[in-house]
């Protein structure tokens, strides 16, 4: 976050640039609990990228279990695409940035379980649609 702004800071290392203090207080944690939770500021950046890509899968499986034919799903799966992104610009900008390679890391472990449950989803549906 930009520390005047409180807007979140943009490029391919965004998440390294928010001011940890800043989340602290954001949070209403003490410095402790702060670095408890969260070792480092890579650690933090994944623990958002972690659950912002969560988030992102789970609106999108939703769209496409909702939708009963391929063909709506698919579209349905677009829609909520575009409409995500456009309700969550700044997450979604870091979202889909290049992340430095020690928020990768960080991220790897806790994101291979969303991201291997969201792609069977994807894959059911392009075999439907096949």
């Amino acid at each position: 976050m930009n520390s005047r702004t409180s807007s979140p800071a943009k490029g391919p290392s965004a998440g390294l640039r928010v001011r940890t203090a800043s989340v602290r207080e954001a949070l209403g944690l003490s410095s402790g609990s702060m670095f408890h939770a969260y070792a480092s500021k890579p650690a933090l950046a994944a623990a958002v990228y972690v659950e912002g890509m969560a988030a992102y899968q789970r609106a999108a499986t939703i769209a496409i279990r909702r939708s009963g034919d391929p063909e709506r799903a698919l579209r349905a799966w677009i829609d909520t695409h575009l409409g995500w992104i456009e309700d969550h610009r700044e997450l979604a900008r870091y979202l889909f940035s290049t992340l430095p390679d020690e928020v990768t890391e960080a991220a790897a472990s806790a994101l291979a379980a969303h991201n291997a449950a969201y792609y069977a989803e994807l894959a059911a549906l392009f075999q439907r649609a096949a």
